[in-house]
């Protein structure tokens, strides 16, 4: 080691108490078993500061290879300490196996004491500035060949132009056939390329160039999903825009009636609303200032690299052969700024973003711990434990303001039935505070389970989606099980679906579980989009949801209902407590020739007019199974789908037994309080009283408090579409 080294790597032993430094031998004896081996006991430490030799996540990673190849650490821990500051990414820092840790010899990334250090993906824009019309503009010299598609303005981000701001167009019709105008030829695939407008909708890009064309971008909102396309051509003469090429979801032709949603975005003349923006390819930045910014002193910040951290193993043979990287520890990190770009066929998946990959994406791995970091402003997901990873760790992180979404677990479309190696498990999301997602990606959830079991996902603050908050399995219908044992317990779920997807949950699960947990939560506030696609539940199992557990949730202020099963068996419904539902209150919507649930020793409570059971047709269907439930409409008569209590309580096949309609006398309903009164019926259903306000983040008052502090957009659920117009 050089001398000018010596200030940046130290090696650090535990200091020998006073109390041992005595000759008896008891002293003796614990000094030998102790100290011995005094290398068990060093670290290994290697500074890293903005204006030091070593100034970067890739400096400091390359330092630590380099150390271990020439046997230059200790046998203890290898810490690399960031001080505070700015450290620039401008691509992404790849870990591989020559940069694993041992379990004696774990390699921690890590803030100095009391430093904040950033990674920071982006660049600030400081082209000349002027003003035009009441718009900023900023000369980007370069945009031809850094050309971005997100932008944030002191930090927060800003709106890509588009309209309508506050409504949706709607499709006319659908396309079945079609001629391509520009080849003769019949187009393929015209059901999802191609669809009929209204004129005036598409009009503003009358004069557009085919090259003009691809960078405005095409937002259908299909039911459960959205994609993104870019226009390819304009048939002016049918008003029919065509898509450029790709794999999308079919537009305006669901059948369930309604016009389908969509929106137009990056077009110079959507440009009318603060906060919104247009970049030229001529090098024109065009900003509408929000009230109290400044041109002056205002940062205009542009993604630059795509993802901070890859980190992989090696994967041979199809999986048969797996090297892990492992033992590697980042902490009081923070990560802002990563781009996404839209490529030139658009993009659309089946639901959740399952194909957009990760700011920090991890493969072949193990042992590998993030606390107390941040991910922010990003284009795309946070976090990816994609194929074969294992034993890991993200506790106590901050993600927010997301393209994507928070944390994806596990492959979301591979099904590695033959090879169990290639299977993610054992996977731990505890503590963190996820929000603010879809920025880009409207149909990402905060957490998705794909195909991988053994997960435990507690005490997680996530909300300020348009789907699902958690998800658990993608492995749909009564296929083998390959997301078994998950477990979803003491999470704050809330403020997901805004009114603007369908077929939703605060918790979303499917497939047969095997067992898993979706337990001891607190969700409220979901709401979806109906009127075309219906849903937005608390608790969603969708296809072929099988053995899961679903116990001590407190579920309030709904769209359509507390608790929905489309189809499954033997799910374990109890001692939850559903309140507040818009539109129906609990739904099954398959019938089948087995147990689908048993529902017992919960609490419905609602008050409107709308059904205790939705879909859940018929009543008499031997296949649902509920006892001692405790029913209470505080508007109104409690109806079990036409029948009266004693009636559903006459029914064979075990339906009613025990059940009551009273009143369950919670402390107070609309200040959010569930608690029961000491005089309440409800005990007499075996209902056991749990402490949902466990669920959530826990630690010192800072971390609780920024949960807790967040300002949501007010819901506003749109009217039905309107009638396509007369030809």
């Amino acid at each position: 080691m050089t001398s000018d080294q010596t200030f940046l790597i130290a090696r650090r032993l535990v200091s020998v108490p006073r109390f041992l430094r005595t000759g008896s031998p008891l002293v003796v004896l614990l000094f030998v078993v102790l100290f011995t081996q005094p290398k068990a006991f060093a670290e290994t430490v290697i500074q890293v500061s903005p204006d030091g030799p070593i100034a970067s996540l890739q400096a400091a990673k390359d330092e630590v290879r380099r150390l271990k190849s020439e046997g230059a650490v200790s046998e203890g821990p290898i810490r690399v300490v960031f001080a505070d500051g700015v450290y620039p990414i401008s691509e992404k820092v790849v870990f591989t196996l020559a940069d694993s840790g041992t379990k004696a010899s774990p390699i921690i990334y890590e803030a100095a004491p009391d430093a904040k250090p950033l990674l920071h993906g982006g660049r600030e824009l400081d082209g000349a500035r002027t003003i035009e019309n009441g718009l900023w503009v900023i000369a980007v010299p370069d945009a031809n060949k850094h050309y971005f598609e997100q932008l944030w303005v002191n930090g927060r981000r800003a709106t890509r132009a588009y309209e309508p701001d506050n409504d949706y167009f709607y499709m006319v019709d659908h396309v079945s056939e079609a001629v391509d105008p520009r080849t003769g030829e019949e187009m393929e695939f015209p059901f999802q390329r191609a669809f009929i407008a209204e004129q005036k909708d598409i009009a503003p890009l009358k004069d557009f160039s085919e090259e003009e064309l691809t960078d405005v971008v095409f937002v259908p909102y299909h039911a459960w999903q959205t994609s993104r396309q870019r226009f390819a051509f304009i048939d002016w003469e049918k008003n029919m825009p065509i898509m450029t090429g790709g794999r999308f979801a079919t537009l305006q032709n669901w059948g369930w009636g309604g016009r389908q949603r969509y929106r137009i975005v990056n077009y110079f003349k959507a440009l009318d609303e603060p906060g919104e923006w247009y970049l030229s390819r001529t090098g024109t930045l065009y900003y509408h200032p929000r009230p109290g910014e400044s041109i002056e002193d205002a940062a205009f910040t542009v993604p630059v690299t795509d993802r901070f951290i890859e980190m992989t193993g090696q994967i041979e043979d199809e999986g048969r052969s797996i090297e892990y990287i492992e033992y590697i520890s980042f902490s009081g990190l923070s990560f802002q700024y990563a781009r996404y770009d839209l490529p030139p066929e658009g993009y659309c998946d089946g639901l959740a973003s399952f194909e957009i990959d990760a700011v920090i994406q991890i493969d072949a791995a193990r042992n590998i711990r993030f606390e107390k970091c941040e991910v922010a402003r990003i284009g795309t997901f946070a976090f990816w434990f994609h194929e074969a990873c294992r034993d890991s760790i993200i506790q106590k992180c901050y993600l927010h303001d997301l393209g994507g979404g928070g944390v994806k677990i596990g492959p979301m479309l591979k099904i590695y039935s033959i090879i169990p190696e290639m299977r993610t498990s054992h996977i731990t999301v505890d503590n963190c505070i996820i929000r603010g997602m879809g920025r880009v990606h409207i149909q990402s959830f905060a957490i998705n389970i794909g195909l991988s079991g053994y997960n435990t996902i507690t005490h997680n603050d996530v909300s300020d989606g348009f789907h699902s908050g958690i998800s658990v399995d993608r492995n749909l219908g009564y296929h083998d099980p390959l997301a078994p044992k998950n477990v979803v317990e003491f999470n704050h779920i809330h403020h997901f679906g805004q009114g603007v997807l369908s077929d939703l949950g605060g918790v979303y699960a499917v497939g047969r579980s095997e067992g898993s947990s979706i337990s001891n939560n607190r969700i409220h506030d979901i709401y979806s989009y109906d009127h075309y696609g219906r849903g937005g539940w608390g608790i969603y199992n969708d296809e072929g949801a099988s053995d899961y557990i679903i116990r001590n949730n407190l579920v309030y202020n709904v769209k359509t209902g507390g608790y929905h099963l489309h189809y499954g068996k033997d799910n374990i419904i109890e001692n939850n407590i559903f309140a507040e539902s818009m539109d129906g209150q609990i739904q099954r919507s398959r019938i089948e020739d087995h147990n689908s649930f048993f529902f017992r020793h919960n609490i419905v409570y609602w008050n409107n007019g709308s059904p205790l059971f939705s879909h859940l047709y018929p009543a008499t269907d031997p296949n649902v199974m509920f006892n001692s439930n405790l029913y209470w409409n505080a508007s109104g008569p409690v109806d079990f789908n036409g029948l009266t209590l004693d009636e559903w309580r006459a029914l064979p096949h075990g339906k009613g037994d025990g059940d009551m309609v009273a009143d369950p006398f919670f402390v107070d309903v609309e200040a959010g309080n569930f608690q029961l009164k000491p005089d309440s019926p409800a005990r007499e259903i075996g209902f056991k009283p749990f402490d949902y306000m466990k669920a959530g983040v826990y630690g010192d008052e800072d971390w609780i408090n920024l949960a807790n502090n967040y300002e949501y957009a007010e819901l506003r659920l749109f009217p039905p579409p309107p009638p396509a117009p007369k030809e």
